[in-house]
């Protein structure tokens, strides 16, 4: 005890002259893209391991966004500091927080977070898509000119904005029932083949879509109500098969005209929650019984 009241004592005096010192530049910016990364990764997170404050971290944070750095037409300003700057969004910017909007909806079913993934998904596809040769253009059409607009797809330590994407939109096509959403993944796809051919591992995000979209993938539908079916969602966001989107059709709610297709989908008379597991929209028998979803998945 002794020698720890010692340490600390010391540490103590270190500290105060050490703050008589100016202190290092703070990089204190909020940046978009990697806040639309730490989404996702505190929304899955949160939903695995029933971390509610995860969840909440993941909405703030998506919330401030979609509030200061967002306009009503989808376009998206890249930072923040003491006010959005004046830099127009990146493809990462659009590719990374659309991904985290995607994951937030599959961790809370608030519809609003598709609302914006697919409002960022339309503005982007209309202002970064290269429409003779496919893929996304690194800045907007609105930019400033430049001579070259060219195209990021290597897989680093942070993945390409093109990769992304194409996750994003094969598995947006899965839960709005968007087939031309899906249509742009096959292109991404197909205009970068080459690359993958060449080098696989360098572009593993690519794969990643890749393996979704040949599958088997899964659309699995949860209808009931919420608070009654925390324990089958517990066990599909803790189950090994990753190619799947949940969506949630919740009880004696009005569906959303984008959602207008779950009507068929309903629970049992009893109100108990019943799962559709779907391939490709072809869909088994619904079912309540834990062990038989998971073979649905297997």
């Amino acid at each position: 005890e002794e020698a720890k009241h010692n340490y600390h004592d010391i540490r103590k005096i270190i500290f105060d002259y050490r703050e008589k010192r100016v202190h290092p530049q703070k990089d204190d910016k909020i940046l978009v893209d990697w806040n639309g990364l730490m989404i996702s990764a505190l929304s899955r997170a949160g939903a695995i391991f029933k971390n509610p404050s995860y969840i909440k971290a993941a909405k703030n944070s998506a919330d401030f966004i979609v509030k200061n750095l967002m306009d009503q037409e989808g376009k998206l300003l890249k930072s923040y500091r003491n006010g959005p700057s004046n830099i127009d969004g990146m493809i990462e910017d659009y590719a990374f927080f659309i991904w985290g909007l995607i994951e937030l909806y599959q961790a809370t079913f608030m519809s609003n977070y598709i609302d914006n993934a697919l409002l960022l998904s339309n503005y982007q596809k209309e202002h970064f898509w290269d429409v003779d040769k496919g893929g996304f253009f690194f800045i907007s059409n609105r930019a400033k000119e430049l001579l070259i607009r060219n195209k990021e797809i290597y897989d680093g330590a942070i993945p390409s904005g093109n990769s992304v994407s194409a996750y994003n939109f094969i598995r947006l096509s899965k839960i709005l029932s968007k087939p031309d959403f899906e249509d742009i993944t096959y292109s991404i796809i197909n205009t970068f083949s080459s690359n993958l051919k060449r080098y696989s591992s360098g572009y593993t995000m690519l794969l990643h879509a890749l393996d979704f979209i040949e599958g088997p993938s899964y659309e699995v539908i949860i209808a009931g109500n919420k608070e009654k079916s925390e324990e089958v969602l517990s066990v599909l966001y803790n189950s090994k098969q990753y190619n799947k989107i949940l969506i949630f059709n919740a009880q004696n709610t009005i569906l959303d005209e984008k959602f207008l297709f779950l009507e068929p989908y309903v629970s049992d008379d009893t109100g108990e929650t019943l799962v559709y597991v779907c391939k490709n929209y072809v869909c088994n028998l619904p079912s309540s019984d834990i062990n038989e979803i998971l073979s649905f998945l297997e």
